[in-house]
């Protein structure tokens, strides 16, 4: 009975408000699929071995039963995962199957996808770098995915762009022309680009990305947003959300899909397992 208390007190979605600004702690159990959808794309930032030290951060063996945990309870149809370094790979390799981690010839950068293999067959994959050094994790990485049963295509896409503003501005020009030319490779293919831009939606090089690339941001066009007003960085130690802040971890997409719900995932487990929180779109095809 208190189990199921608990979580209902939880799927209540409890408010919190601070400076006007409010946080939904919806982990998990409010993060169930909305009603209608067909496809989910989650974007997360896990956080690198070997920057943990930077905040405090427990160790990657540490937290990698709690990300393959939270991988298996929100259930992505693909996602993209940031900071993945050799030792998260041999982490979670084993431990998130049926999700599968995406193969292409620069194996293995940062920027990785993972697919749920019983729905979806890689088809092909690769990389376009951002820059000539340190091209692992900035970078544009992409995967077309085919679904088992209809035989539809996706590509999926997942990036981690620069820290300061003129070379973000850069990344922006260059995965709007990289994305150009998936298009004219694969004409008709619905996108969904993943990644950790390190740019605030309003920002001059996110709009940037969006104008040149035609794409759309999925929280600013989701039927359902949470937590939308929250920053999705979070320190992992004093683990408080971070109020009147926008994200700087997005998913853009173009097709024709509809975006029904862009959550911000907020919830104990979250808020210990990474210094970023998961976003979390729900899409209708």
């Amino acid at each position: 009975m208190l189990k199921k208390l608990t979580a209902s007190l939880l799927c209540g979605m409890a408010l919190l408000s601070a400076s006007g600004a409010e946080a939904v702690f919806n982990y998990p159990d409010a993060l169930e699929r909305v009603p209608g959808s067909n496809l989910r794309v989650v974007s997360y930032n896990i956080l690198a071995k070997k920057w943990e030290h930077q905040n405090g951060a427990r160790k990657a063996e540490d937290r990698a039963p709690d990300v393959v945990k939270i991988i298996h309870q929100l259930q992505p149809d693909f996602a993209g995962l940031q900071e993945l370094d050799p030792i998260w790979y041999k982490l979670l390799a084993d431990a998130i199957k049926p999700w599968k981690f995406a193969e292409n010839p620069y194996d293995k950068n940062m920027c990785a996808v993972i697919y749920d293999s019983r729905k979806y067959r890689q088809l092909d994959g690769g990389m376009f770098p951002f820059v000539s050094k340190n091209y692992a994790i900035r970078c544009l990485r992409w995967t077309l995915l085919e679904e088992i049963g209809s035989g539809k295509k996706f590509i999926v896409t997942n990036t981690h762009w620069e820290l300061k503003v003129p070379r973000r501005l850069k990344n922006a020009g260059k995965m709007a022309e990289s994305l150009k030319k998936l298009q004219k490779r694969f004409p008709g293919i619905p996108f969904f680009c993943t990644g950790d831009y390190n740019s605030t939606r309003d920002s001059e090089e996110f709009t940037k990305l969006l104008k040149l690339s035609g794409f759309k941001d999925a929280v600013q066009n989701a039927e359902i947003t949470e937590n939308a007003k929250l920053s999705s960085t979070i320190h992992p130690v004093e683990r408080k959300p971070r109020f009147n802040k926008t994200h700087i971890d997005h998913i853009v997409f173009y097709g024709d899909v509809k975006v029904l719900s862009a959550k911000l995932g907020l919830g104990g487990l979250l808020m210990q397992s990474s210094d970023h929180l998961p976003l979390v779109a729900d899409f209708k095809l």
